[in-house]
């Protein structure tokens, strides 16, 4: 990549070079990015392999393509998240604003 971006939305198994991959190379980077996975697979396995790599957010496939946009708009501002303050500890679903 050119410059740094301000969000990577990924998803978690995609041919050749999946995405968390892409998230562990960008992150190796020294990259700021927020990262999003999506995935229609298992969600506790997905979130764990999330949490490995760093992500801000696990998104089922099957969210609402509004969230998906409302996420985005969040994780670009500086310094937030779309993970609850109570689930820090887990990757969770991202909430609405």
């Amino acid at each position: 990549l050119a410059r740094d971006p301000d969000v990577i939305l990924v998803d978690a198994l995609m041919p050749e070079l999946d995405g968390f991959e892409v998230i562990r190379r960008v992150r190796a980077r020294g990259s700021t990015a927020k990262a999003i996975v999506m995935s229609g697979g298992e969600p506790v396995e997905i979130s764990e392999e999330a949490l490995a790599v760093r992500a801000d957010a696990y998104l089922a496939k099957l969210a609402i393509y509004d969230l998906i946009a409302g996420v985005i708009d969040k994780l670009a501002q500086p310094e937030e998240t779309a993970l609850p303050a109570a689930s820090r500890d887990r990757l969770a679903p991202a909430r609405r604003r």
